[in-house]
């Protein structure tokens, strides 16, 4: 019981920081960007780069979202929106920050109930496997 409330904590945790980097959905400001690369083969990675104050920046993001078009009508050159924090400008999304954040803490709600639900019943099934595996054994010895 007391491992399931331990990993409990950590999921929590997760989203704990999740809603805490909500803060940039707050933040965030819009640009445009130019599409660099399609990486179909690495996680559908998006690459653009856009500019900030005379700087230059890329981001590399696998989930691309509204007002952006879908992964497969990106193409490289496709103008996109870019949301960039502007205390960091680096940190930046290729989807309207508010809807994505809601998808991720939905996200990681239900890891926090799937998850440590597969750990422990892992551990149970490890153990019960061990358990006959031991008796195996002691019985192969007396015989």
């Amino acid at each position: 019981m007391l491992l399931w409330l331990a990993l409990v904590a950590i999921v929590a945790g997760l989203i704990a920081s999740t809603n805490i980097a909500g803060g940039f959905a707050d933040r965030a400001r819009s640009t445009s960007a130019t599409v660099s690369a399609k990486e179909p083969t690495n996680h559908a990675i998006v690459r653009a780069t856009y500019e900030v104050d005379g700087r230059t920046y890329e981001v590399a993001d696998s989930f691309i979202g509204p007002p952006n078009p879908p992964f497969d009508d990106v193409r490289v050159g496709t103008a996109v929106t870019v949301y960039y924090d502007p205390n960091a400008p680096d940190r930046a999304v290729l989807s309207e920050p508010q809807k994505r954040s809601s998808q991720e803490i939905g996200f990681l709600v239900l890891a926090a109930a799937v998850l440590p639900a597969f750990f422990v019943g892992s551990l149970w099934l490890s153990f019960g496997i061990w358990r006959a595996f031991v008796r195996a054994v002691r019985t192969a010895r007396l015989a």
